[in-house]
């Protein structure tokens, strides 16, 4: 088998968004459903219900009160928050290791792929463009490959930093 073939082969292996969130992600793109309706599919999955309340119970948002439910949390911090930290939430499993073909310490590439995405938030504001749950997904992923490649990458590391330098 050549590379080529092992790659597609890793990529295929990848493990699927969970159902919950491929759900929430189809009906927030479907222009007859609402928030309410992404609200009723989130809620019955506990543990994403649970990162959910985690991440807007933190400092980040600075609420004055705690909220108990993903409806609060819809209504304290908007639609969009709420579909960003459900899909940083369910691809955190993918990054979360070393990328050593990429020379990248356990956790690296998920701070960078968070980053990237609050940024590209960051710049729709700035550029007066509206912010899409399309935009953050794209920015926070983007950097998937990575995971796959630096299984080969890591074999070959040497040899690609005498050809840089």
């Amino acid at each position: 088998m050549n590379s080529v073939e092992a790659v597609l082969q890793l990529v295929n292996q990848l493990p699927p968004f969970p159902a919950v969130l491929q759900r929430a992600l189809q009906m927030v793109e479907d222009p007859k459903s609402s928030a309410q309706d992404v609200v009723q599919v989130i809620q019955y999955d506990q543990a994403l219900t649970a990162n959910v309340l985690l991440v807007c119970n933190s400092a980040y948002f600075g609420l004055r009160r705690p909220v108990y439910s993903v409806r609060d949390d819809l209504v304290k911090t908007g639609f969009n928050r709420l579909i960003e930290i459900i899909l940083t939430r369910g691809s955190a499993h993918l990054f979360r290791q070393a990328c050593q073909g990429y020379n990248l310490e356990s956790g690296e590439l998920w701070h960078h792929s968070v980053a990237c995405a609050l940024l590209s938030q960051i710049v729709s504001t700035r550029f007066k463009r509206g912010k899409s749950p399309a935009q953050f997904t794209s920015a926070l992923l983007h950097n998937v490959g990575k995971v796959i490649l630096s299984q080969f990458a890591k074999e070959r590391f040497k040899e690609i930093q005498d050809l840089v330098h």
